[in-house]
């Protein structure tokens, strides 16, 4: 009879045991997971695409990418078309309107240069975003990832 009492303390203490490192998962888990949901929604706020849907992003991006290599084009052909320039006319008028026509070339490669930069800027954000999302993950793999990363 003693031996029966021995062996129903020691299943009380283990299921004990087991029932108090259960919760403390839990409970560490439940932690864990309410403060990466919490990191999550505060860097949302810093993004300027987190509104998007993956898809949304996918199409801008690529409409981007359209845009970015026909400004790429537009400021080559800028640079291009300065380098037809005679440096010397011989008259004054016809140096005049050299000048001219160089300052209006610079101009069209500035702009072009600075809509190529932004093209690029824009293209960059919504890559980073896309590989942001990817690295989170969706659905299960999202929820596991709240619940276990530290």
């Amino acid at each position: 009879m003693s031996g029966s009492v021995n062996r129903r303390r020691m299943a009380g203490n283990t299921t004990t045991t087991l029932l108090l490192l259960l919760s403390i998962l839990v409970g560490a888990g439940a932690w864990n997971y309410h403060r990466n949901y919490q990191l999550e929604r505060e860097s949302k706020h810093g993004r300027a695409y987190s509104g998007y849907s993956t898809r949304e992003v996918e199409l801008l991006r690529d409409a981007a990418a359209g845009e970015l290599e026909a400004s790429r084009a537009r400021f080559e052909r800028a640079k291009n078309r300065r380098m037809g320039f005679a440096r010397d006319k011989g008259s004054l008028a016809a140096n005049a309107r050299q000048l001219d026509r160089t300052a209006h070339a610079s101009d069209a490669i500035q702009d072009a240069a600075s809509t190529l930069a932004e093209n690029q800027g824009l293209k960059s954000a919504l890559d980073e975003e896309l590989a942001l999302r990817a690295q989170m993950g969706t659905g299960t793999a999202l929820h596991l990832k709240r619940l276990t990363s530290f």
